[in-house]
């Protein structure tokens, strides 16, 4: 895999992605974060899950560095997932459940995802040694919901995504959290990110776009609308 270095001019503070969540939810606690269909979490219901999760990822040794695979459905427990990683420590996989189930295996194996958070009916099928953790399970969401303690760094990383590689093997390409804050910062100097604003999410987790449409929008007080699985498929048809 090769490591994404970040730059380094007017980085914003703080310099880690789930400390801008972790500030917007301070600041405006019940506001909507994210809808999807007639369901909405607001920015304290999203945070206190993502740190129920955190907590059990640090009892399971994630710390810096660590890669842990997401591969689930478009739900809250996609964005709940993300946070819960990066407020642990770790650095979280992108899977699009899509994908052939060798590919997935590829991942997994070269990244050493010791820990995979997905739902059951993803995990059929694969074989993967590591931890399963599947976020349907109501007992994920319970116990300590305070932020954890920080420990990692700006340099730290935060995410792997795995693009086709000029051979046709995915290659994973492993982003720093400093790079992803100076991409927000960038990003909001250019567009209008108000707060109370509403995004709509259509791309898939595994694509880098989806950082701009879900933690940058949720670093900034919008309200993020998950768009389901139809509704994707829609935008993706030939015009």
């Amino acid at each position: 895999m090769d490591r994404n270095i970040p730059v380094t001019e007017n980085p914003i503070t703080p310099h880690m992605i789930h400390r801008l969540f972790e500030s917007q939810a301070l600041s405006t606690p019940n506001n909507t974060a994210l809808i999807l269909g007639e369901k909405s979490l607001s920015y304290k219901e999203l945070n206190e899950r993502a740190n129920q999760l955190a907590w059990k990822l640090r009892e399971k040794g994630v710390q810096a560095d660590r890669i842990v695979g997401i591969m689930v459905n478009r739900s809250f427990e996609m964005i709940i997932g993300i946070l819960g990683v990066l407020k642990a420590g770790g650095a979280y996989l992108p899977i699009d459940p899509a994908y052939p189930a060798d590919r997935i295996q590829f991942m997994l194996e070269d990244s050493s995802s010791h820990i995979l958070l997905s739902q059951k009916k993803f995990v059929e099928g694969i074989h993967y040694e590591g931890d399963f953790i599947n976020l349907d399970e109501k007992a994920i969401y319970a116990g300590d919901d305070s932020n954890p303690a920080i420990i990692n760094s700006s340099k730290d990383l935060a995410y792997v995504i795995y693009t086709s590689g000029s051979t046709g093997t995915p290659k994973g390409v492993m982003i720093e959290h400093g790079a992803v804050c100076n991409f927000i910062r960038g990003i909001s100097e250019k567009i209008d990110f108000s707060e109370g604003k509403t995004i709509l999410a259509l791309t898939t987790i595994s694509f880098d776009i989806f950082v701009m449409e879900t933690l940058l929008p949720l670093s900034r007080g919008l309200s993020v609308v998950i768009a389901d699985e139809s509704q994707t498929k829609k935008s993706e048809a030939p015009k």
